[in-house]
């Protein structure tokens, strides 16, 4: 699921979805690399369910734009031999 970062504060976040009535919650320990995050950051996550029941946010990761557009930005070794994007 996509969303974007509402609002950030030491420990945790919230993300917010286009069309959705909340925000939803996370805590930085489910953040791949929370220290590199920042408000207005476009993000990737996963929602699950907690131990009462509820929804949680897990696996939140920052999406740049190599990714958005599904390249790496890790060089790979083509079949002839050149190294490409």
């Amino acid at each position: 699921m996509e969303g974007k970062i509402r609002k950030l504060l030491t420990s945790y976040g919230f993300i917010e979805i286009e069309g959705a009535e909340k925000d939803f919650f996370f805590h930085k320990s489910e953040a791949v690399s929370f220290g590199d995050l920042n408000e207005e950051d476009r993000v990737d996550f996963e929602i699950g369910k907690g131990k009462k029941g509820d929804q949680v946010v897990t696996a939140v990761e920052k999406i740049d734009i190599l990714k958005r557009n599904n390249r790496s930005s890790v060089p790979s070794k083509n079949a002839g031999g050149f190294w490409t994007p």
